[in-house]
This record gives structure tokens, C-alpha cells and sequence, in this order.
């Protein structure tokens, strides 16, 4: 028994209007006993639209709210906790702090439970109590009123690949099979670390770049990227290849701490500004469903925390649009279509006049910002970029 938990429920049960002041201070997370949780929240939703719930009538409520084991005598117990309904915030802030201190001690004890494993970077671990630890605080949401945000003074953005993308943006590329979007992907990633933008090919500010390659060898690597890592040398203001990083890491399952561990320990020992990781089939068990998909966005969501651009390759489905041209969003769960700021396809240009070589670069995503994207690509010939914006190639 908890008489906290009880003494909460037993307030809101004698003064309905009190739900909203507990509700300041705890959540139905904070209960010992989840049961007690639920019947928090029931009670929450169901005061919300008008309902009078007291220790009489909340007993019909329990198998909505999915209770069980819990006796039809027992909200009369737990008005008997209550000297007076007001004790509700006393008693709401004893649930908290418990709830604080249960989760605080669960957080660590996984936490040195993974220290002890040598597959965990120790780095890693300690982000994770952090983050862990600032989530199970209440959180208190900031209010400004709309003088202050228009007068907060515009910053530059911190751009990774001028006009296109910023640390924290994220970017998933796809492409029906053999049209070239691996290659593609390359220029974006090598292009740069040369201080060549991989769109315009004009200078900008070199980068430092980490591969994470769930499907190519190291062999397939060498002959396909050897002449664009010349060509960016020749083209840009130093020479990309000590500042392309490649772990051709086969298979991996980004919801597993160990992989996803040794990912962020690469990221500390190299300091990327872009990580590119791909094919996203590759890096995950099963990205079917929302259940599925969700571990793997919050997992790469925690590589995007560290300050650097993300580039994803994923593969395009096989549905048939209404138009009757095959679709480029990524495959598997609609989850995908609205997390990244940006998602591009590359599909075969069928427009009039267009030739074989050339392609539209299509947006299945509206764009979060507006940036520079190319709308159409070609294929360009011998001693030119592999991909080539049209104008450029006009």
C-alpha cells in the first residue's frame, strides 16, 4: 500500500476540481502502483468532459481504463487518507519525489550494469543517465509572448554544406534499384570534405565526414569512390581522403546499445560535422510498423544530438502512384515520411524532351526550410561530377 498514491486519488475523488492542481506537480507515471496511474489519468480525461467521478461511481470506470484487482471498497479507503481535499498538493509532491527517486535508482542501475560490459562506451552511458535524468523531471513549458520572439536577433546558420544543410538536419535519400543514388550520396559526402559544395562546385569551408556503410565492402569502396576523391582533390582546397572516415560495418541493428554505442564512439574519437549512415534496411531488424520503426528513429535521433548533419540512404518502395509512376518514399512504415527536415528520390525524368541520362530529384516530403535542392539531375559524362544539376550540365 501507498498512501501517497492513495491520498491523491482519494482528494480528487472528494473535489474533482482538484485533479488539475495535482495534475501540476505529478503524472501517472510517478504512482507506485500503475494501477493507481491509470486510474489518475481515467480520472483526468474523464473530469475533463464534465463528468462528476466520486468513490461510488469511479469503480465503473476500471475496465475502461484497463484497472484490475482493485475492489469496489477501496476508494472508500482512500478518502479516509484525506483530513482535508486541499492536502492534494502535499500529497501530489510526496508521489512525485517518490517516483523521482524509483526511476533515478532503476536509470542507474542499468547504467552501471552497461559500464561493466566492455561493448558500451562509457561515453555514451554517461549521455544516456544524463538524458535520462533531465526526462524525469516535470517539465515546465516556457511561455514568450510574440514581441519577444520577433525581436530575438536573427543568427547565421550553422551550416555543414552551405544552403543545404545545417548540424541537426537530417536528410534520407532514396532511389529505385541502379539509378545511382549510392553514388549520388558519395558526392555529397566526399565533395564537401574537399571544400567543394556537391551541388554548385563552388568552395566553401571544408568538412570532416563519417561513413557508416551497412552494405558495401571496403573493396567495392576503393573502386568506386577512388576517382571522385581525385577529382574533389583536384576541385576543392585540400584533399578529402584523410577527412572521409568509412566503417563498413555490415549489418547492424541500431536498436542494440552495442551498435549503437560503437557509433557514437566513433563519433567521439573523429568529430564529424556529417554522418551519413545507410542503407537504413540494414541498420535495423524490422522497419515494417510504428513499433518497429520507432526504437530506430529515437536511436538515430541520439547520433542527430551530437551536433551533426545526417545523410540516409533508404531504399524507395514499390507502390504505384496515381499518376502511374513508382513512388520514391522510403519503404516501410509511414513513420519515416514526416521525421526527417528533408527527403528526396531520385526517379527517371519522363517529362517531353528529356533524355535517358537525366532524372528528377523529387521531394516526397515538403521541406521543413526552403535550401538550394536541385529539382532535376544528370548523369554526367567522362571527366565530369557523376551527378550534375541541369543548369550545370546546360
Amino acid at each position: 500500500m501507498n498512501q501517497a498514491d492513495e491520498t491523491v486519488l482519494g482528494c480528487v475523488l472528494m473535489k474533482n476540481s482538484l485533479w488539475r492542481e495535482a495534475a501540476e506537480h505529478v503524472t501517472a507515471a510517478d504512482f507506485h502502483d500503475p494501477r493507481h496511474g491509470a486510474i489518475f489519468e481515467g480520472l483526468g480525461r474523464a473530469i475533463a468532459t464534465g463528468e462528476k467521478i466520486d468513490a461510488t461511481t469511479v469503480e465503473l470506470h476500471f475496465r475502461e481504463w484497463g484497472v484490475t484487482g482493485i475492489t469496489a471498497d477501496q476508494p472508500w479507503r482512500w478518502i479516509e487518507f484525506v483530513s482535508y481535499p486541499e492536502m492534494v498538493t502535499q500529497a501530489a509532491e510526496l508521489v512525485r519525489e517518490s517516483g523521482l527517486r524509483r526511476r533515478s535508482k532503476l536509470l542507474l542501475s542499468d547504467a552501471l550494469a552497461r559500464l561493466g560490459e566492455p561493448g558500451f562506451d562509457p561515453a555514451v552511458v554517461v549521455e544516456d543517465v544524463k538524458r535520462g535524468l533531465a526526462e524525469t523531471r516535470r517539465a515546465k513549458l516556457e511561455v514568450k509572448s510574440l514581441a519577444d520572439i520577433l525581436a530575438i536577433e536573427d543568427e547565421e546558420p550553422d551550416w555543414v554544406i552551405p544552403g543545404l544543410l545545417e548540424r541537426q538536419d537530417r536528410i534520407i535519400v532514396t532511389g529505385h534499384e541502379g539509378l545511382g543514388k549510392t553514388t549520388l550520396v558519395r558526392q555529397m559526402v566526399i565533395a564537401p570534405a574537399a571544400g567543394v559544395h556537391p551541388f554548385t562546385f563552388e568552395p566553401m569551408p571544408p568538412i570532416r565526414t563519417l561513413i557508416v556503410d551497412a552494405e558495401n565492402t571496403e573493396r567495392q569502396w576503393k573502386r568506386a569512390a577512388s576517382w571522385l576523391a581525385e577529382k574533389s582533390h583536384r576541385a576543392g582546397s585540400r584533399d578529402p581522403r584523410p577527412h572521409v572516415m568509412i566503417s563498413t560495418s555490415g549489418r547492424r541493428d541500431l536498436t542494440r546499445p552495442d551498435d549503437l554505442g560503437a557509433i557514437h564512439q566513433m563519433i567521439d574519437e573523429h568529430k564529424p560535422d556529417l554522418v551519413f549512415l545507410g542503407p537504413l534496411y540494414r541498420l535495423a531488424v524490422k522497419m515494417n510498423g510504428d513499433d518497429d520503426v520507432t526504437p530506430v528513429i529515437a536511436a538515430i535521433d541520439s547520433i542527430r544530438d551530437r551536433g551533426v548533419a545526417l545523410v540516409i540512404e533508404a531504399h524507395a518502395g514499390h507502390a504505384i502512384g496515381a499518376n502511374g509512376i513508382r513512388d520514391v518514399r522510403p519503404r516501410g512504415s509511414s513513420a519515416l515520411l514526416g521525421w526527417p527536415e528533408f527527403g528526396f528520390g531520385i526517379r527517371k525524368d519522363t517529362s517531353d524532351g528529356a533524355t535517358p541520362e537525366m532524372f528528377e530529384f523529387v521531394a516526397w516530403r515538403g521541406q521543413r526550410e526552403q535550401r538550394d535542392w536541385p529539382q532535376k539531375l544528370q548523369r554526367g559524362g567522362p571527366g565530369h561530377w557523376p551527378w550534375l544539376p541541369i543548369e550545370e550540365w546546360q
